[in-house]
């Protein structure tokens, strides 16, 4: 699906947040349906760092880098004879950047960064999810991030207003910056830097191992005890098995990098043949605890590619009885807009309904970074609380 879906690779990125779509993208319409959240699509203005795509003509290179699948050639073509694709060229020491209308033709030089527009439909996410605020000084910020919402902004894949850094963003958080990350279906402790001094101590700490971070995972658990004190010493590599999908994790031999996570001890059992179990890491590789939890024969019991009884996620793009859905994507159709076409035909019937992307049960619980003097601890979720099963809509 071009909506819930999109490429890996971030060739170009957002000015910053909300900037080219304005008061479209930050103080647009949202609705609230059926539990989801959408907002207006609107207009956002990126950068493109031409680096390895010098020497192309640019009229071609918007249609690799941007897809014929998001917006048509014939959009382009509008924008080109509207002055709206810009070179920027940085003047007076780098102090001041000018912007000059460049032509379709123009060939793309290394060094070059381009400026143009993208139609945005953002994610839909669960209405009602925001992070929680932990920690608030003159240096440090931490957080709670919500399952299903990705850290930083990227336009590529429909997540600028309902990436964590937008939501804070919105919530009147200007220069912040993380210092590391937790995948998008995980829920947790997210640590920000407010100056770059500050964010240099917090990855300091992180690239030296002087950080203490404890999960909690609920698991498939066996009848018997479960080990406390496990250490799974095994090395992983990242590998890309399926074209188009998120990179994972796998279990390697000599060519993997060194990966260390405990089993710290067993919190309570559930009725459902699950366990709450503690986890730490002594690494930080790619979906490291999924994997090795996999490997040691506890998989996360809703976490589907590592050996767990995988969710779908609810359905979105369901309109209500008003036709409120439909009248707001009309008010703010895009021609060449491939995602204003598809949605178009998900609201008549003719395409099915995309789906959230289900979180799993694994959360940021606690960190610390004794140098620093910083200890951070997140409220546990739902389904750490409660033997139900929960609804896959990010609690």
């Amino acid at each position: 699906s071009i909506v819930q879906t999109g490429s890996l690779d971030r060739p170009f990125s957002s000015l910053a947040v909300g900037a080219g779509g304005g008061a479209g993208a930050g103080d647009g319409q949202v609705l609230r349906i059926a539990g989801a959240r959408y907002m207006q699509p609107y207009f956002e203005e990126v950068r493109l760092k031409v680096g390895k795509y010098a020497g192309s003509r640019l009229a071609d290179l918007l249609g690799v880098i941007v897809g014929s699948e998001r917006m048509s050639a014939e959009f382009y073509a509008d924008e080109f004879a509207s002055d709206r694709v810009l070179l920027e060229r940085v003047l007076r020491g780098g102090k001041e950047i000018d912007l000059e209308p460049v032509g379709r033709d123009h060939i793309a030089q290394e060094g070059d960064r381009i400026r143009f527009r993208i139609h945005l439909h953002e994610r839909v996410v669960v209405d009602g999810l925001e992070p929680i605020i932990l920690h608030d000084d003159a240096e440090y910020l931490a957080v709670s991030k919500p399952a299903g919402v990705e850290i930083t902004c990227n336009p590529q894949t429909g997540s600028v207003r309902h990436a964590l850094m937008g939501m804070l963003q919105d919530m009147g958080y200007g220069e912040i910056y993380p210092a590391h990350r937790i995948d998008k279906p995980v829920s947790g402790i997210v640590c920000l830097g407010k100056n770059l001094k500050a964010l240099s101590r917090l990855m300091r700490c992180v690239k030296r191992h002087a950080i203490e971070k404890t999960y909690i995972a609920r698991v498939l658990a066996p009848s018997g005890p479960m080990p406390g004190g496990l250490l799974i010493d095994v090395p992983l590599k990242v590998v890309q098995e399926v074209e188009g999908r998120s990179p994972t994790a796998r279990v390697a031999g000599t060519d993997g990098k060194v990966a260390r996570t405990v089993l710290e001890r067993e919190l309570r059992r559930f009725d459902d043949g699950t366990a709450l179990v503690e986890v730490s890491i002594q690494t930080g590789r790619l979906h490291q605890i999924r994997c090795h939890l996999q490997h040691a024969g506890y998989p996360i019991a809703n976490d589907g590619e590592y050996g767990g009884q995988g969710e779908l996620g609810r359905e979105v793009y369901v309109d209500n009885d008003s036709g409120d859905l439909r009248s707001m994507l009309g008010a703010h159709h895009c021609e060449g807009c491939r995602s204003c076409k598809y949605f178009q035909f998900v609201l008549d019937g003719s395409e099915r309904p995309p789906r959230l992307d289900p979180p799993i049960w694994l959360h940021s619980w606690k960190y610390k970074f004794p140098s620093l003097g910083l200890d951070f601890e997140s409220p546990l979720p739902a389904w750490a609380q409660s033997s139900a099963q929960v609804e896959s809509s990010g609690g």
